[in-house]
C-alpha cells in the first residue's frame, strides 16, 4: 500500500540519549522515511579475550573481522528497549575462542520497525498488514546486513528477536539460510495460527480499545525500577509539533490484531514453513579447515533462548514449547531463565549478550556455564540437547 506524505506522522528528532548515544541512520521505502543506529565497536583480542589497547587500529598485518548482531524490537517499543544489551556488545571483550579469526570488532544494527521509534509512522491503520512489514524487513536486511556482510570477513552474524520482532525475524533464517549463524531468541512466538494464551488475548483485547496508549507508563508497570527519563523516553516516538499526538499510535493499535492466530490469517503458511525449516536443520561433520578433531559437530545455526518467566504474554512454558517444535529437535540449544523478567525482558538482560556468548564460546563438554553481572548476581545459561538425540555440539 503506497502512503502519501500528508497522512504520515514524523515524530521530532530524538537526539543521543544520555543512556542511548547512538546517531541514527535514515534511508526510504517507498515513500516513507525509517531508522535504525548501526554501531561498531573496538578490536578485540578473542585469543586472550580482551579489548586492544589501540582499539580502532588493527595490528600490523592482521586482519579483523566482523560480528555482525541484528536487533529486532516489537511492539510498542523501539531500538531504545536493546541499550543496555548494545552497550555490552560494544563494550563487553568476547570469551575467548581458540579457533578462528584473532581479531574481529562487533557491528550491532538495530531498526526501528515502520510506525515506532524514529521511523515515520501511517496515521491509517489499514496501512499495518504483515504483508507491507514482512516486505520492508526482508529489504532492510538484504541492504544494510547481507550486502555489507559481503565485503567483509564475518565470524557471526547474530539474529536478536524479542515479540514482533520474532514474529517477523523468526521467518528470516530460512529467507537467508546462509547469512545468519546464531540466533537469540528472547519472549516471542511464531504465527502459526493457533490460539494464543490468555494473557495475549487479554493484551490484544486492552490494545486494540485503547486509542493512545501510554507506552512509556505500561512499561514501567512491568519494570519498577525505570526512571522517569527512561519512562519518557519510550514516549518520545510519539510526539510531533510540540505536542504529544495519538494519531502516530496506529501501529501500537493494529499490530497485536496482526499476530496470525487463526489459519486464514496472513503469515500463517510462512510461519509454518520456518517451524519445519527449524525442525529439519541438521548437525554438520566439521570440515578439516574449521577444526582438527573430527569427532566434533557443529550446527548451522546455534540458538540461545532467554526467557523472562514473568511475562504473562509468553511465559516459561510457551517458550519452552516453541524450542520443543522447533531448534530442539535437532539442534538443541542454551536455555537462560530471568525469574523476575517480564515481556520486554531487554530491561533486565544487560548480561545476556556476555552470557550468550560464552555460551557459544564453550567446549562441548559443557553443560552450564555461568557470568556475573554489574551487581554481582550470577546468572546460569545450560544447554538442552536435542529431542531427537543428535550428538551435541561444541559452540
Amino acid at each position: 500500500m503506497s502512503t502519501k506524505p500528508s497522512t504520515v506522522f514524523r515524530c521530532n528528532d530524538i537526539p543521543a540519549l544520555p543512556d542511548f548515544p547512538y546517531s541514527p541512520h535514515y534511508a526510504h521505502y517507498r515513500g516513507l522515511r525509517y531508522a535504525w543506529i548501526d554501531e561498531t565497536s573496538g578490536i578485540f583480542d578473542v585469543r586472550q579475550g580482551v579489548a586492544m589497547s589501540q582499539p580502532h587500529d588493527p595490528p600490523a598485518g592482521e586482519s579483523v573481522a566482523t560480528e555482525t548482531i541484528l536487533c529486532l524490537h516489537g511492539e510498542p517499543t523501539w531500538s531504545y528497549l536493546y541499550r543496555k544489551m548494545i552497550k555490552s556488545w560494544l563494550e563487553d571483550p568476547p570469551a575467548r575462542r581458540t579457533t578462528g579469526p584473532r581479531y574481529l570488532r562487533r557491528r550491532v544494527v538495530a531498526p526501528d520497525l515502520i510506525g515506532f521509534g524514529r521511523s515515520d509512522k501511517p496515521v491509517q491503520d489499514e496501512y499495518y498488514t504483515w504483508q507491507s512489514h514482512r516486505d520492508w524487513l526482508i529489504e532492510f536486511v538484504r541492504q544494510h546486513v547481507e550486502q555489507r556482510e559481503g565485503s567483509t570477513p564475518v565470524t557471526r552474524s547474530v539474529l536478536v528477536v524479542q515479540d514482533w520482532g520474532g514474529i517477523l525475524g523468526l521467518i528470516l533464517p530460512p529467507l537467508f539460510p546462509h547469512l545468519f549463524t546464531h540466533l537469540l531468541v528472547m519472549n516471542t512466538a511464531l504465527g502459526l495460527g493457533k490460539s494464543p494464551s490468555p494473557g495475549w488475548e487479554n493484551f490484544r483485547k486492552y490494545m486494540a480499545s485503547t486509542h493512545d496508549l501510554a507506552v512509556g507508563r505500561m512499561l514501567s508497570r512491568g519494570r519498577k525500577s525505570m526512571t522517569k527519563s527512561e519512562i519518557d523516553n519510550y514516549d518520545l516516538p510519539f510526539y510531533g509539533s510540540g505536542s504529544h499526538d495519538g494519531r502516530a499510535k496506529a501501529g501500537v493499535r493494529r499490530f497485536p490484531q496482526l499476530v496470525p492466530i487463526r489459519p486464514s490469517q496472513a503469515g500463517v503458511a510462512e510461519s509454518q514453513s520456518a517451524l519445519h525449516y527449524y525442525g529439519s536443520l541438521q548437525p554438520e561433520q566439521l570440515s578439516d579447515n574449521t577444526a582438527s578433531a573430527s569427532t566434533q559437530v557443529r550446527t548451522p545455526l546455534q540458538v540461545f533462548v532467554c526467557i523472562g518467566a514473568a511475562d504473562p504474554v509468553f511465559p516459561e512454558k510457551v517458550m519452552d514449547d516453541l524450542s520443543a517444535q522447533t531448534w530442539g529437535k535437532q539442534l538443541g540449544c542454551w536455555r537462560h531463565v530471568i525469574p523476575e523478567g517480564g515481556h520486554f525482558v531487554q530491561e533486565w538482560a544487560a548480561h545476556v549478550p556476555k552470557l550468550a556468548d560464552l555460551a557459544w564460546s564453550s567446549e562441548a563438554r559443557q553443560r552450564t556455564v555461568a557470568t556475573q553481572s554489574e551487581d554481582g548476581k550470577t546468572w546460569e545459561a545450560h544447554w538442552m540437547a536435542p529431542s531427537a538425540g543428535q550428538t551435541s555440539a561444541k559452540l
